[in-house]
């Protein structure tokens, strides 16, 4: 519903919607105008004798009934939803207009006539653009489509999944508990955000963390995953070591360490992942992983000798993908 401001002491304020200028015989602003579409308002004021007294007014108007909202998403950095689920999540359609139908898809393209009509709620389980748009009592579409990207995360299926974790090094993290379950909770980087709650991130800090796997269990792989971005300072752990216990007390390797030694490439950009993997074959329990800190950015770097960042979003026991 759009109104045009009156001026009864000057003239009568004339508009279209079709495209034309307004003339003297056009309709006269003087009510509300109801429009249920996308159209531009054209409107001039004109005098008693029809003569345009006023420079013509332009404006489009753009009909934007529906709102998408879902459910069952998680929460970004600032604890609000975030357009990223895990496994599925529910996606609805409101409309602010009673009448006509809702039509939606879910494969990307503009919905049609024969689309199918919204009427409760639509469930996803994979990353899916939707689009709606209102269609009138003749199945006409009108107004603007309505576009929501819901995208589900990545996530990888481990032996360490759900299972008890305490962080030993650093010390003095803010919330131990909730980092350590943060590495084991099989979820991967939102996207190339190292920013993501998926994300740990330790600064110039080294980490050591034990997982408990509840019972012996046949350990052959144990891969972490590690956020590289060069031109933020971010590199991935310069060694890895890996030791397994059957009581949590004595320790021993379950092979030689991992280690990464830094390309000297100035030129790189860009977020990456760098997965470092120890491989042996222990029935063990526990497993304990310690993850060295690169320390100071290399000499190379357009600020050596700053400390640099550890970033990682999983530690991985037997996963199901494991790095070749």
């Amino acid at each position: 519903m759009l109104m045009l401001d009156a001026h009864p002491g000057l003239g009568k304020v004339r508009y279209t919607i079709d495209g034309t200028e307004p003339s003297a015989r056009s309709p006269v602003a003087d009510k509300p105008i109801r429009v249920a579409d996308n159209f531009t308002l054209q409107a001039r004021l004109f005098d008693a004798a029809g003569k345009p007294v006023k420079a013509l007014f332009t404006q489009p108007c753009v009909f934007e009934p529906l709102k998408i909202s879902g459910k069952g998403m998680q929460k970004d950095a600032a604890g609000k939803d975030s357009t990223w689920f895990t496994d599925t999540m529910t996606a609805t359609i409101d409309s602010t207009i009673k009448s006509g139908r809702i039509r939606y898809t879910v494969d990307g393209s503009d919905p049609v006539p024969m689309s199918p009509v919204f009427s409760s709620a639509i469930r996803l389980k994979h990353t899916t653009v939707l689009k709606a748009r209102w269609f009138d009592e003749k199945n006409v579409g009108r107004g603007a489509t309505t576009t929501a990207t819901f995208q589900k995360l990545a996530s990888e299926k481990h032996t360490a999944v759900g299972k008890p974790a305490k962080i030993l090094v650093p010390a003095d993290l803010e919330n131990g508990e909730a980092a350590a379950k943060l590495l084991v909770d099989g979820l991967l980087i939102r996207g190339s955000d190292w920013g993501a709650p998926e994300v740990l991130r330790l600064g110039p800090k080294d980490l050591e963390m034990v997982i408990d796997l509840g019972s012996l269990t046949a350990v052959k792989t144990v891969t972490t995953r590690f956020i590289h971005m060069q031109e933020a300072g971010i590199y991935p752990a310069v060694k890895m070591d890996v030791q397994v216990s059957r009581d949590g007390k004595t320790y021993a390797p379950l092979a030689a360490p991992a280690t990464y030694k830094v390309p000297v490439n100035p030129g790189e950009r860009g977020l990456t992942i760098k997965e470092l993997s120890v491989k042996g074959n222990v029935a063990c329990r526990y497993v304990k992983v310690f993850c060295k800190n690169l320390g100071f950015l290399p000499a190379w770097q357009s600020v050596p000798g700053v400390p640099c960042h550890m970033m990682l979003d999983e530690i991985m026991v037997n996963p199901a993908n494991p790095a070749k």
